[in-house]
């Protein structure tokens, strides 16, 4: 998780606190980042199975993301359009 997020370039470090705590240390002050990693489009803050990405890849995650909520993925039209269902076992 770290390594993507540090790419962007405004996320400096991400720290583990515990098992269910991050914290982000970002270079210098962003009021949207709330906003931008929140969002289901920009899918930047998704909580992801890391053998799944692990096993299938960057571009087999693009084709086929899986996660952890209470939707499921449908389809995607990259950067237009993310169809999700309701996910009855969550």
């Amino acid at each position: 998780m770290g390594r993507a997020l540090r790419s962007s370039g405004e996320v400096k470090a991400v720290e583990v606190v515990d098992p269910l705590r991050v914290r982000f240390h970002l270079k210098e002050p962003w009021p949207d980042f709330m906003t931008f990693y929140s969002s289901m489009s920009a899918s930047a803050g998704w909580v992801v199975p890391k053998k799944y990405i692990e096993r299938v890849g960057d571009d087999g995650f693009k084709k086929h993301p899986i996660g952890a909520g209470p939707y499921k993925f449908v389809s995607q039209k990259e950067g237009i359009e993310l169809v999700l269902e309701a996910y009855g076992r969550y």
